[in-house]
């Protein structure tokens, strides 16, 4: 998700946000702007998935996504061991679903193809 992020940022105005959750494994969320990482953050297993862990510039993540809560009310959160309390508690934060079942999505290659255009950037 991060990919499509960063590539959508570098033609499209604005701050995009990719959330990554797997199988209460590990969490990472990236915000880009202008094609680039701005921002992020990434906790759980992330020896076994080769990635390093990071709180993330809360300063950062607070000011581009406009958020009410303060720093140390997202670092807070940032801090919490596990990561389906986090999801639940940014989900309030942001107001949106971070979650999606994957097993929901089920049509072909094909299917997706006749549903919807597909732009290459």
């Amino acid at each position: 998700m991060k990919d499509i992020a960063k590539k959508y940022s570098k033609v499209l105005a604005g701050i995009w946000l990719s959330v990554g959750y797997f199988d209460d494994d590990i969490f990472e969320l990236n915000l880009f702007e202008n094609g680039k990482r701005i921002a992020g953050h990434t906790s759980g297993a992330t020896d076994f998935y080769g990635l390093k862990p990071e709180l993330g510039d809360v300063t950062t993540i607070k000011l581009k996504l406009n958020l009410e809560l303060s720093e140390f009310e997202l670092a807070k959160i940032f801090k919490l061991k596990f990561l389906a309390e986090k999801i639940i508690e940014l989900e309030k934060v942001f107001g949106i679903s971070l979650r999606l079942d994957a097993n929901r999505y089920k049509d072909s290659d094909e299917e997706l193809k006749r549903k919807f255009k597909i732009i290459n950037l």
